[in-house]
């Protein structure tokens, strides 16, 4: 009787220590409206236009788990399990991933995060270690309103990042994926790998990237692509002019580089006045504490 008083306390002290070192949080986003496109002809060819409702127009729709664990020291266990799904019809994103957006486990401390898992790319505008959302006035969102063919919205299995905390306004980081889609294959080279390296400057109203990534494609599956990316926009007060520039090489994967290989592409936008850049119609966020 005594033993098994004494396991209990032991027990309820551990939860209480746990607990005031744990946090956890339930989050999640909901976007969806209505979206009418009027498309030209093309060639002479009439282009059907569209009218009805939308899913994902401004920011992903998502459901997630977030959460660290104070190891002492300075040093933080970090996590987050994030799932996306469309709010029109509430399918899932991925039919084979429950944790389709971002899968990982890192660590984190006073110099920076390294995380395992499944991630966005650096240039993605996607998830937490991307670095390239702000080269947009619309933050990667709105479509074609957007600076979307900037983003590659790539997503990968089997990677590890790198990300310095920033200092005197620069940040830096790296990626690599073992093995982009799926488990990995025996033989390195059999594998499609990603590597990345990336850095943002921010400094006031200044804010600029500069990203280098490249999708190693499998043996006898294509060419390597590689795209290099910049950006820099600064808030005058009454205007934030925008200006991105990337250079594709063999790139694939959407808009004019896949058409034309070594396609160099750039694009101007300015946003008036930078508080109402943004269309009016907002998504809703929501945090649920869970601890």
């Amino acid at each position: 009787m005594n033993k098994t008083l004494i396991a209990l306390a032991l027990a309820g002290l551990y939860a209480g220590t746990v607990g005031a070192q744990t946090k956890v949080e339930l989050y999640g986003v909901l976007d969806g409206g209505v979206q009418s496109i009027q498309r030209a002809d093309i060639d002479g060819v009439k282009q059907d236009s569209s009218f009805g409702l939308v899913s994902n127009f401004n920011w992903g729709n998502r459901v997630g788990l977030r959460g660290s664990e104070d190891l002492g020291g300075g040093n933080k266990l970090v996590f987050t399990l994030e799932n996306g799904f469309q709010l029109d019809t509430g399918k899932l994103a991925s039919s084979d991933r429950i944790f389709n957006r971002q899968a990982y486990l890192g660590l984190q401390n006073s110099l920076g995060t390294v995380a395992f898992g499944r991630f966005g790319a650096l240039g993605s505008t996607a998830g937490n270690f991307d670095m390239f959302w702000q080269a947009d006035p619309f933050e990667g969102g709105y479509g074609d309103a957007g600076m979307v063919t900037f983003a590659n919205y790539w997503t990968m299995d089997n990677a590890v990042v790198a990300r310095s905390n920033a200092y005197r306004g620069l940040t830096a980081s790296a990626m690599y994926s073992f093995s982009m889609d799926g488990a990995e294959q025996p033989g390195t080279g059999n594998n499609p790998r990603f590597a990345a390296i990336g850095a943002n400057y921010a400094v006031g109203k200044l804010w600029s990237a500069l990203i280098y990534e490249t999708k190693l494609a499998a043996n006898g599956t294509g060419e390597d692509e590689k795209v290099l990316k910049a950006a820099i926009n600064y808030d005058f007060g009454p205007a934030k002019p925008f200006f991105a520039y990337s250079r594709a090489d063999s790139y694939t994967s959407y808009g004019e580089a896949s058409a034309h290989p070594g396609n160099t592409s750039t694009a101007r936008t300015a946003a008036w006045p930078p508080a109402r850049s943004r269309p009016s119609a907002r998504c809703g966020r929501w945090v649920i504490p869970t601890t």
